[in-house]
């Protein structure tokens, strides 16, 4: 099972049409929307398609291979916040899960 926590659904499709079973969350319903509107007509769909906030995730201890977390750690702006997203994945990982993050430096605008 694959997580993509605060993704668009572009790597959740691509993965599912690959085989994997990809749950995706975002916290906002214009995300999820438009998620499950591509997810209805895809012929590979999404596991799963909801709401949801990456510093709670609705999954249990060491259910996931895989995480991607390529949107939360910037868009939530305090360190506790990502300590909390972090601390998160870690729980919901299997043990050799792998953990893909992204993150962008409060300065990189004024190093754009």
């Amino acid at each position: 099972m694959i997580l993509d926590i605060g993704g668009t659904g572009v790597c959740s499709f691509w993965l599912a049409e690959a085989g994997y079973s990809v749950h995706l969350g975002d916290p906002t319903d214009v995300q999820i929307e438009a998620a499950n509107g591509i997810n209805f007509e895809s012929a590979n769909p999404l596991a799963s398609c909801r709401v949801g906030d990456a510093r709670t995730l609705d999954f249990g201890d060491a259910t996931a291979d895989a995480i991607l977390l390529l949107g939360p750690l910037y868009h939530l702006t305090e360190s506790q916040g990502r300590l909390r997203a972090l601390a998160e994945t870690a729980r919901v990982l299997k043990p050799g899960g792998l953990l893909f993050a992204a993150a962008i430096s409060r300065f990189a605008s004024v190093l754009d």
